[in-house]
């Protein structure tokens, strides 16, 4: 159940393509050390299922919705089905991040059940509770964070009888964010923002042209708004404009081919969407740390690594 995650593969809207667990128990259990991804960063993406975090070394800053939340050793934080993410070193500390992204049956059992109807529905994707931080200071927080720790404890030991035992933390968990929550959830929601699907929209086209002559104008009418107002969703969700994501979408692709390729460097400048060797080694030093030669060097170093 326990996998060690450092890659995504994500679909053209951003959207993590893997399966969890298995049809019988569909749950995965993960164990992210962020060093071994590029730049420190978990890039933006999102699922259907929830995901529970934990920090378990180091410090984490998580960006969603446009806030951006710092998360000590032993703080948490609830994500809710639908909502972009991003997670990435704090401080450049060494930081190692344990997960757990399930479906509602794991918790609701058969469709119907009043556990779905009255306890997981209601909170599932709801708009104001798209991610909880939790901390130990906070008494119920502490509480749900001890749950959260004994389900990931259990799912990484894999002993007999896990699967009772991670359900059974999970369980608990979720009385205590529904507890925590209730005059929320008793309230009807807010009216549906549109800013979720028109950011997946444009993430989408950025996704496939990326590479091109690329600006907010083309973004905006992908998804049939005002530049303005195209500007304002990625403020509001991702926290940074349009042109710095397709500036970070290309390096992040750059950095895949000095990994992965024996390309030239100004090779790979040119198919990453970069007309300037000197722009590209500039924007790359400032996101990456490092020149693009030294991240290949680095990458084919930690290859030889037994």
């Amino acid at each position: 159940m326990s996998e060690y995650l450092n890659s995504l593969k994500l679909r053209s809207d951003y959207r993590e393509l893997r399966r969890r667990g298995t049809p019988q128990f569909p749950c995965s259990v993960y164990r992210t050390v962020l060093s071994s991804y590029a730049g420190g960063e978990v890039p933006w993406h999102w699922h259907d299922e929830v995901e529970l975090k934990l920090v378990l070394e180091g410090h984490a800053e998580i960006a969603c919705n446009g806030s951006t939340f710092i998360l000590h050793p032993g703080d948490g934080m609830f994500v809710n089905g639908g909502v972009l993410h991003r997670t990435r070193e704090s401080q450049k500390s060494d930081c190692i991040v344990g997960s757990i992204v399930f479906e509602m049956p794991v918790l609701t059992g058969s469709l119907g059940s009043v556990f779905e109807e009255q306890y997981f529905r209601p909170l599932y994707q709801h708009p104001s509770l798209a991610v909880v931080c939790l901390t130990p200071s906070v008494e119920w927080q502490s509480r749900a964070l001890q749950q959260l720790t004994l389900a990931y404890e259990a799912g990484t030991a894999e002993a007999y009888g896990y699967e009772l035992e991670l359900r059974a933390g999970l369980s608990r968990f979720w009385c205590e964010l529904c507890r925590a929550n209730q005059s929320i959830l008793s309230e009807p929601p807010a009216e549906t923002d549109d800013t979720a699907e028109r950011i997946r929209c444009m993430l989408s086209y950025l996704e496939e042209h990326f590479t091109e002559e690329l600006t907010p104008a083309d973004l905006a009418n992908a998804a049939h708004i005002s530049e303005r107002e195209c500007f304002r969703c990625f403020d509001r969700v991702l926290g940074a404009s349009p042109i710095v994501c397709v500036l970070r979408r290309r390096i992040a692709y750059a950095a895949k081919l000095l990994r992965e390729t024996d390309l030239p460097v100004t090779e790979i400048c040119m198919q990453s969407g970069f007309h300037s060797p000197s722009y590209f080694g500039k924007r790359f030093r400032e996101r990456m740390g490092c020149t693009p030669r030294a991240f290949r060097s680095k990458s084919i170093d930690g290859k030889k690594d037994p």
